[in-house]
């Protein structure tokens, strides 16, 4: 009966990091207030908006799923007290536990059928309601072609809640654990008007904890919620959200990047924990820190084909003027080549999937092929040459030197001169969303750990160079839950080889997240690729 949560319980463990420090005594570390370093100020806890990497840690603290993962990674039940799954593997059905959200309302199948809908209602435009496209009706009610309440979910009563698929999906239980799976009180919901999410007020708590403090320009405060009477219960007292710049007036840093600024609250003990450049790894390791780093991201050159630049022979030229043995040794030491699409972090039915998937793919090199199809794109051109050309690069550590080494190769391979400029990550991903661009070097990343994920953003819009592929629509559109393991990872190749193919997008190199604990903290939990980290079980050693 259980056999599909035993796959997500492998998918889970090979997910899941730990940031651990050395076994100190359990008492000792347990009451604590902890200290984490977000990256941004979240603008939403609505946990079927949530978003941002500091958004979905959050909403994974404040909210409880049907599923959620222990200390060992584990998928184990969180809201459901139990549940069967029908031997065709398509129908949950679920039994809550008695529990009430922080207002003591109790906690009701309905909750979590409003939450669903929600998710997948266009209306709501939840970023990631695609993820629940295995359930029965989603793929149309997400196309706007049907109505939220022919979703395949039920309340049978207050404790019962079936959840019907249309297709077995051995990741399922995984996604019932992300926060656009999060319950919904309806009620609370309502009477939030436009708000839900948005304020302290407007924010309702399952979870371990609860929200306390969420002011503008202050830190936010998540409490122990001692209304929680479920197998999780928080270990801290509370965790403590800051940038690190609040209330610093004086402080000489307060000039530094944020980057710069949080590598410096970490070293003097102000943060226990958060989110680091790959740059910062090795200094904060010698002192002590332990770090975990995961490949997440590919960085790949865009090229726009609504502009002079973006012909298909103009694609093919940059492609083919890109020496990857010189950009190999030219790039700094924490980007990694990139001869393919999918980061080591992404996995296939719980297995890795570069492990399982050696797919081998050769970028030619051709600068003389390059310089002759420039020539000839350039010789009907005023004074022979093409219109200024830029390349946009995010503004982050190591990416100006990386664009360079991009721009330096075009001009010795085939004369083409190229600026580059810099945005930050957000200005350069809507400016190739909007088609503002020449060209970008852009970071491909995706809402899980899974490589069908990976793939969806390039049928939803296609945000990356203007991507349109009926061939590579159709491969990802056949990556279903009924086929077998080794159908769905033959599949998985040869949809990779055919966005491979597609000369306006080539990958570089691989980036990599990276998270620092100090020497007193143990037992923070990381998921790789989305980055969430769950407090429930994290200590800390006393001053």
């Amino acid at each position: 009966m259980r056999k599909w949560i035993k796959r997500a319980a492998a998918l889970c463990l090979t997910l899941c990091l730990f940031l651990t420090a050395a076994a100190c005594g359990g008492d000792k570390t347990a009451d604590a207030v902890i200290t984490y370093g977000m990256d941004e100020r979240p603008t939403t806890l609505d946990p079927q908006l949530a978003s941002s990497e500091t958004e979905q840690t959050m909403v994974r603290n404040l909210f409880e799923g049907l599923f959620r993962l222990d200390a060992g990674g584990n998928i184990v039940e969180g809201a459901a007290e139990s549940y069967t799954l029908s031997e065709d593997g398509l129908t949950y059905t679920f039994t809550l536990r008695e529990a009430v959200w922080q207002d003591d309302t109790p906690v009701t199948a309905a909750d979590f059928v409003f939450g669903l809908q929600r998710a997948v209602d266009p209306v709501t435009k939840a970023p990631y309601g695609s993820l629940l496209s295995a359930i029965d009706g989603a793929p149309a009610i997400l196309a706007g072609s049907a109505a939220v309440d022919t979703l395949g979910v039920t309340a049978v009563d207050e404790r019962t809640l079936t959840i019907r698929l249309h297709e077995p999906d051995p990741d399922f239980p995984m996604v019932l654990t992300l926060a656009v799976s999060m319950p919904c009180n309806e009620a609370f919901f309502q009477k939030a008007a436009g708000a839900y999410g948005r304020n302290l007020d407007a924010t309702a708590s399952n979870g371990s904890f609860t929200l306390y403090r969420w002011e503008e320009d202050a830190t936010i405060r998540l409490n122990r919620n001692k209304r929680y009477n479920g197998p999780f219960p928080a270990k801290p007292a509370a965790v403590v959200f800051a940038t690190g710049r609040e209330k610093q007036t004086n402080d000489p840093d307060a000039d530094l990047s944020d980057t710069a600024y949080r590598l410096a609250r970490l070293e003097d003990g102000t943060l226990d924990a958060g989110k680091i450049d790959n740059s910062q790894a090795s200094a904060l390791s010698a002192e002590g820190f332990s770090i975990t780093a995961y490949e997440d991201t590919c960085w790949a050159v865009a090229v726009n084909p609504n502009t002079e630049i973006g012909t298909a022979d103009m694609q093919k030229a940059l492609r083919e003027s890109i020496n990857r043995n010189v950009c190999d040794t030219a790039l700094p030491g924490y980007f990694t080549r990139a001869d393919r699409y999918l980061p080591a972090s992404l996995t296939l039915r719980g297995k890795a999937y570069k492990e399982t998937q050696p797919l081998q793919y050769t970028f030619p090199y051709d600068p003389a092929d390059a310089r002759a199809i420039l020539a000839e794109t350039t010789e009907n051109q005023e004074n022979g040459r093409l219109p200024s050309v830029t390349l946009l690069y995010a503004d982050e550590p190591g990416m100006e030197e990386a664009a360079s080494v991009i721009a330096q190769q075009w001009q010795q391979n085939m004369g083409l001169y190229c600026n580059i400029e810099s945005r930050s990550r957000t200005a350069l991903l809507s400016a190739v969303a909007a088609g503002e661009y020449q060209l970008a070097l852009v970071p491909l990343s995706a809402g899980d750990n899974t490589v069908q994920s990976f793939f969806k953003q390039f049928t939803e819009g296609g945000p990356y160079a203007g991507f349109t592929d009926s061939t590579f629509a159709e491969l990802m559109g056949g990556m279903t839950g009924s086929l077998s393991d080794e159908a769905l990872l033959q599949l998985a190749g040869q949809t990779e080889n055919q966005l491979l193919s597609y000369t306006g997008l080539t990958p570089v190199f691989f980036s990599s997240s990276a998270f620092a604990q100090s020497p007193q903290m143990q037992d923070l939990q990381i998921q790789p690729f989305s980055g969430r980290a769950d407090f429930a079980f994290a200590g800390r050693l006393p001053d």
